[in-house]
């Protein structure tokens, strides 16, 4: 049979390439690495420099904001949200008066404000009109 060959040193292998350094190699890495954690740490330091003008910087700009925001919102429920509630309900009489509209009114979940407020709304059934006159039984 064929002799064993030492695998520890194979003999093809020049003697430089037997101690080429691997700690030196290894020691490299470890700096590469280092290097690479300290730059991180100096990005997300800037990162969080920035977010932190940034957030400073909206907050001036809501407190300015804040007083038309306010405006707005008083205007809104003093014109706006009357002239809306008015259509509603208009629209739900002429649901009561013509009974063919009511599909439409479901739909949108437009519905008379005549019942009291619930914790939670029951679950509407599609397709199912909620102001529909009730019909007496046939006999």
């Amino acid at each position: 049979m064929n002799t064993p060959e030492n695998f520890d040193s194979p003999p093809n292998f020049p003697a430089e390439a037997k101690t080429s350094g691997a700690p030196d190699q290894y020691e490299t890495l470890r700096k590469l690495f280092v290097a690479t954690l300290v730059a991180l740490l100096i990005l997300s330091g800037a990162l969080n420099i920035f977010f932190l003008r940034q957030l400073i910087f909206i907050r001036k700009d809501l407190e300015a904001a804040r007083p038309q925001i306010k405006q707005f919102v008083e205007n809104y429920k003093a014109t706006v949200e009357p002239q809306i509630k008015s259509f509603l309900s208009s629209l739900v009489g002429y649901g009561r008066a013509h009974p063919d509209f009511i599909p439409i009114l479901v739909k949108y979940k437009i519905v008379p404000d005549t019942a009291p407020r619930m914790a939670a709304p029951a679950p509407a059934v599609p397709n199912t009109p909620t102001l529909a006159p009730v019909k007496p039984a046939k006999k």
